[in-house]
């Protein structure tokens, strides 16, 4: 019944979210038995950085300053970025689960890295600029 509530409610938000399937396939995947509980935070947080990725990837232009400017100024870029962002805390939240507050609570520090990481390093990846030796 939850992961029905959950459906329901990306269906209304989808309109504003790229990636709402993707909540829709981690409910799923939450459901299936063979799938532990140990394992579904590491899904998620490799989901979420597959996710976010693919958000950056699909804009045309990869410098750093459209890539920045596009998620700030467009409110559905930067509610997609939220929400990588609240999956992947989602994700170590629920592996180290808090037992040492400080140590743990500063993990959620690395929660914007994935981002920060393709944005600097998205000039790196022009195919035009690969040389052949």
């Amino acid at each position: 019944m939850m992961s029905d509530n959950i459906t329901q409610y990306w269906k209304l938000v989808s309109p504003l979210c790229l990636h709402s399937d993707i909540i829709v396939v981690l409910t799923k995947i939450k459901n299936v038995s063979f799938v532990s509980d140990y394992s579904f935070p590491y899904i998620i947080i490799i989901l979420s950085v597959l996710s976010n990725a693919a958000h950056f990837a699909f804009k045309l232009d990869q410098s750093m300053r459209f890539l920045v400017l596009s998620t700030v100024k467009e409110p559905r870029n930067l509610l997609i970025l939220l929400g990588h962002w609240l999956l992947h805390a989602y994700g170590i939240v629920s592996i180290t689960q808090l037992r040492d507050p400080v140590l743990h609570g500063s993990l959620l520090a690395l929660v914007p890295l994935p981002a920060v990481f393709y944005v600097l390093t998205a000039r790196y990846t022009d195919p035009s600029k690969v040389h052949a030796d």
